[in-house]
């Protein structure tokens, strides 16, 4: 079509009876437990007390404007503090990312899930909505309000999320000025 041509030959057709076997073709996708570290720059998965392995959280979206380095804008890659209280594993809670509004698009399986969202206000006084799918899980949600101060944790699970044509869309929207913010998430298949 690029050519404008009107004669059209071909080549070489190769062609195979072979059939995929992939698991995360058709109807599959990963069934195995996602965690990951907002913010985190690590080159190593972290390993939590519990023997899971956390990974960083590179695959999200956050709008930061035109010409606007997103990683420098909204990215905590530094950690915001040594102590989080409350915490089993504070590592989980010193990183993060904020924006207006964030999204992450989470690749899995058809079937059944369940989402822990893991928070620390880190003097960021974020207060925003949380949407699941579309739905809303969280609203006028504040990190500091709800573990009772800053530099505490708090995580909120949110339980039968049904798969979306092989996701599921975790969506923070920050409320009036104010920005979302978050540390972490884990999703894992009910059950597991």
């Amino acid at each position: 079509p690029l050519s404008k041509g009107s004669r059209v030959s071909i080549d070489l057709l190769q062609w195979s009876a072979a059939e995929g076997r992939h698991p995360c073709g058709e109807g599959g996708g990963p069934r195995l437990p996602q965690r990951m570290v907002f913010g985190a720059t690590w080159r190593e998965d972290h390993v939590d007390p519990e023997g899971h392995a956390w990974r960083p959280a590179t695959e999200f979206v956050v709008r930061s404007g035109y010409g606007v380095d997103s990683v420098t804008a909204s990215w905590w890659t530094r950690r915001r503090s040594i102590t989080v209280l409350g915490a089993s594993d504070p590592e989980l809670y010193r990183h993060g990312a904020h924006g207006k509004e964030l999204w992450a698009n989470l690749t899995v399986a058809p079937g059944r899930y369940r989402l822990r969202l893991l928070f620390a206000d880190t003097g960021s006084k974020a207060r925003f909505r949380v949407l699941v799918n579309g739905k809303e899980v969280l609203r006028d949600f504040a990190p500091a309000d709800a573990a009772g101060g800053t530099f505490r944790a708090v995580d909120r699970v949110v339980e039968g999320i049904e798969a979306v044509h092989g996701m599921v869309e975790v969506r923070l929207v920050g409320s009036g000025d104010r920005e979302a913010a978050i540390q972490a998430l884990e999703i894992l298949p009910e059950g597991a």
